[in-house]
This record gives C-alpha cells, structure tokens and sequence, in this order.
C-alpha cells in the first residue's frame, strides 16, 4: 500500500536514503558499499478489486490467467478498464501471483527458468505439474519469510506432486510419459530452490521419462519445447557431473527435430552435449594413464573443437551485425593501480556488448563457455608437467587491449582471431550486463542451463588476481554472490591430478556431492 516510489533508485538505495545510479541489474553503488543490491522490481500493492468492462463483471471464483511476462512481471501492461469493488477475490490466481511475483524478483536464478515454472502454473490446478510448481513458489516465499506454516505446506505439495508422478508411471494408467517430464523437472528444481542445496537428485529419474517418451516423440511445437528444456537441465547436469549422457547419441539429435528447423542453440547442443562424456573420459584417461585410450581421446577433442568453429562461422552468417558494443559507467575496485592488469580490467568493464535478440546473446555466451571448457580439456589431455604456461604475460594483455579497441564495430572475435584460451572468458564477461538486463524483460520459450555461467566464473577464478576480479563481476553481474557453490560445481580447473601451470589451479569439489 502506499505511494508507488518515482525515482527509479534501487530498494537499497531508497532504504539506504542515498543516490543511486540506477545500474541495471545492479547498481554500482551497492557494489562499491558492499550492500546487497535489492533491484528495481515493484513491491506487490494490494488493492480488493476485480476488474469489469461495460455491465459485464467477472466471476470472483473464476481462476484468473497469470499475465504475459515478456516484460516486466510485476508491470501491468493491459490498459486498465474499471475497477469495481468486489467482497473476494480468485484465492488461487491471488495466490499464484503473489508467490510468482516474489519468486521472480528474488531468487537469483528465477528468470533462467521462470518458463518451466510458468508453464507448470498454467497447467490444471490438480496436476502434478501445477502441484510442483505450487510446492516450489510456497516454498520459496516461507523460507524468504522464515514462515514454518508456509514451509509445510509446501512440503505437503511437494510429496503430493510425488505420488501423482509415481501414479503416472503405472503401466495401467492413461497417462503420457511426456505429461510427467514438466513435473519431474519442477521436483528437480525444488532442492536448488528451497534447500540451496547442490544435490541433483531428479536428474536420474528425468532421464528415464525422457528415454521412455523416445526420440521420435516430440511432434509439435509444445513437445519440442519441453523436449529443449528437458534437454538444457540435463546436459546442465552432465557438465556439473562430469559424467556422460545418452542425448549425446545421434538418435537424440535427429529425431526430436524431424520435420522441424533447427535453430543455432539446437545445433550447438548437438555438440555440446557431447563435452562432459568427453570430459569423463579424459578424466579416467588421466588417472589410469592409457596412452592408446588417451590418443583416441584427443582426436575426438579435436573434432569437437572443429564442430565449434564450424558452428561460430555459420552463426556469423545467419547474424550479420547481431551485435554491437555500447561504453557503460561499470567499473570495478582496483584501488589506485595503474597495472596493466587493472588497466585491462578497466577496459573490459568499459564496454557492453548487446545483441538484436537475448537469443543471439545467449547463444554467443552458450558457445564462449564451451568454447573455454573445450580449451581445459585438451590442456589436460597434455602429460603432467607439460601443459603450456599460458598465464598472461604483459604480451598478451597489450594484445587483448588493442584488440578490444579496435574492434569498436564488430565485437565479436572469430575462431581464427583466438590467440589465448582466456579471450572467449573476456569476451563473455562484456555480455552478462545485457544478458543479465534482457532476462528480466523477457520471457525465454525455455529452460535455460545455468552451466555457461559457471564454467566461465570457475574458469575466470582460476587466472589468479586478474580473472578473481572478473568473475566476482560475473557472479554480481547475475546476483549470485551468495550462490557461488551453485557455480562452483561446473569446474574443471582444479582436479587433483591438474598440471600446475596454465590457469591457476586449486580444489575441486568433491563428486561424492551429488
């Protein structure tokens, strides 16, 4: 209740009673002060009306449909007719949009995969998707509030959303395997969400819905999709596992798609979903040190990194001028430093690359990460004492600074322009802004994998104090400063058995985790 704030400063800021410079997604004042940055998103104002046009009023028990999120989900965008006042209100949409709303505009990862959730609130009300999605918003708002009723019950929903999955997969019932890949996906996410924990505990269980429905299931526009999504959080998985997964199997790649046109984040899966069995292998390889396994092990690495290049060169020419840069007044606490090192950094926050579509972004930032992973594999592939050194020298930096400026038109740097590991890092660091940004404005058709984001903070960290600096950008840039074990899971920069040179290795968290 109240009046709406008009100066556009972020939460903090005006609680703070300070200036803000209205930085989006966070302003650099609370990042300079150390406060957290509570963004601009509006607080829920509640007023007991329904809605009319003309003499017709609608019914006050009729379950509302949840508004169009391609923009801001707080924001109103329907011109607003009448307002009568009305005794009650639709208790399921004032529920759902009151959880939606709040899950939205504070947990970190929400717009990432704000369309799973979605879709599963605009399922029927006593499906077990709908139930999932319920138990996963309650139980985010009771732990936001520390409200123990709110809590139990979504545990309540949560068990109730399990039984409808174990129904459905009785043999004797109607129900289509497909219909319980949304749920099993909702229940997937529940742990990260409400438990913060790491354990990936329904990724198993996704993967055996989604082998049961088959390659050749997916047939329109809505099991295509969910197809995608399912794909994303398992391939995530995989990266964070560094285990293997059956979608890296041509008949995963092909049938799913038949009849339909790929699009350029379809075809980087295809190569992409191949990395952390790749990984795994090298893994194995390192430890048991077969040379011939080994040797089969690096032309399959240098096909990969073929495949990549090729993806990247044909993305150019179906993107021409996707993107372009922009000069912002981001800067990072580097003391009073004139280093190269600091001098670079500077640089490199000085610009924002922005894309046409958040797709072409997410696509470029989907291919830099993986790009970055491809790089550490094959540097592990190298025996133990003979990975090159390539921590940056003042060589490379003046070359990535003069490269930076004199790419003021066309950003973007092709296979054949990568001199250092690192660059497809940096240059990713220049698109989180917008990323970031265009997330909140959107509404993505699909799950987006969380896995380009940690490769590239755990790449980044492991550079020493130069790259430190540039992930802890990352992590703020996306608001996950107090997330940072979520991120922490996708690295292979620190295994035990790592040479010691190259990015600047520690300790990896246990795969005993998940």
């Amino acid at each position: 209740m109240g009046r709406a704030p008009t100066s556009g400063y972020c939460h903090t800021c005006r609680r703070r009673r300070v200036k803000c410079d209205r930085g989006v997604p966070s302003c650099q004042r609370c990042l300079k002060s150390g406060h957290p940055c509570r963004g601009y998103a509006m607080p829920l104002r509640i007023v007991n009306a329904s809605l009319t046009h003309g003499s017709q009023s609608s019914s006050p028990t009729t379950r509302q449909s949840l508004p169009n999120l391609s923009s801001r989900p707080w924001a109103n965008e329907t011109p607003s007719p009448r307002l009568a006042y009305a005794s009650e209100l639709s208790l399921v949409a004032f529920k759902d949009q009151i959880s939606l709303n709040y899950f939205l505009c504070h947990y970190t990862w929400a717009h990432w995969w704000k369309s799973v959730v979605i879709s599963g609130l605009q399922s029927n009300t006593t499906s077990a998707s709908y139930i999932a999605c319920d138990s996963l918003l309650v139980g985010y708002l009771g732990i936001g509030h520390s409200d123990s009723k709110l809590l139990h019950r979504s545990m309540q929903l949560y068990g109730d959303s399990m039984r409808l999955v174990s129904l459905g997969l009785d043999l004797h019932t109607s129900t289509s395997p497909a219909d319980l890949i949304l749920p099993v996906m909702v229940l997937g996410m529940y742990p990260y969400v409400v438990e913060k924990s790491i354990k990936l505990e329904h990724d198993v269980g996704l993967g055996l819905v989604t082998r049961h429905c088959g390659p050749g299931y997916n047939q329109d526009d809505r099991t295509i999709n969910l197809f995608r999504s399912c794909r994303s959080m398992l391939v995530c998985t995989a990266f964070a596992k560094r285990r293997r997964t059956f979608l890296e199997e041509d008949a995963w790649k092909i049938g799913p798609f038949h009849g339909l046109q790929k699009t350029s984040m379809d075809r980087l899966y295809d190569i992409t979903s191949t990395l952390p069995g790749l990984a795994e292998e090298i893994l194995v390889s390192r430890r048991h040190s077969h040379p011939a396994f080994a040797a089969g092990v690096v032309a399959k690495a240098d096909i990969l990194r073929q495949r990549l290049q090729g993806w990247r060169y044909d993305w150019e020419q179906k993107n021409p001028g996707a993107a372009t840069v922009s000069a912002t007044s981001a800067t990072l606490e580097v003391g009073s430093s004139t280093t190269e090192e600091s001098l670079l950094i500077g640089n490199l926050l000085a610009r924002q690359i922005r894309f046409k579509r958040l797709d072409q972004a997410l696509e470029i930032f989907s291919y830099n990460a993986a790009l970055v992973y491809l790089f550490r594999l094959q540097e592990l592939l190298a025996p133990v004492g003979q990975s090159p050194d390539i921590t940056l020298t003042q060589e490379d930096m003046h070359h990535i600074k003069s490269q930076l400026l004199a790419r003021e038109t066309s950003p973007l740097l092709l296979p054949d322009e990568l001199r250092l590991p690192c660059q497809p890092a940096l240059e990713a660091v220049q698109q989180c802004a917008y990323i970031a940004a265009e997330l909140t404005l959107n509404q993505p058709i699909n799950f987006i994998a969380l896995a380009p984001v940690g490769i590239l903070y755990c790449a980044l960290k492991s550079m020493g104090p130069f790259g430190e600096q540039l992930s802890a950008v990352i992590a703020a840039t996306f608001s996950a400063t107090s997330n940072l074990k979520q991120l922490e899971v996708f690295g292979i920069w620190d295994t035990l058995e790592s040479p010691t040179r190259g990015w600047g290795l520690s300790t990896i968290l246990p795969s005993e985790v998940f």
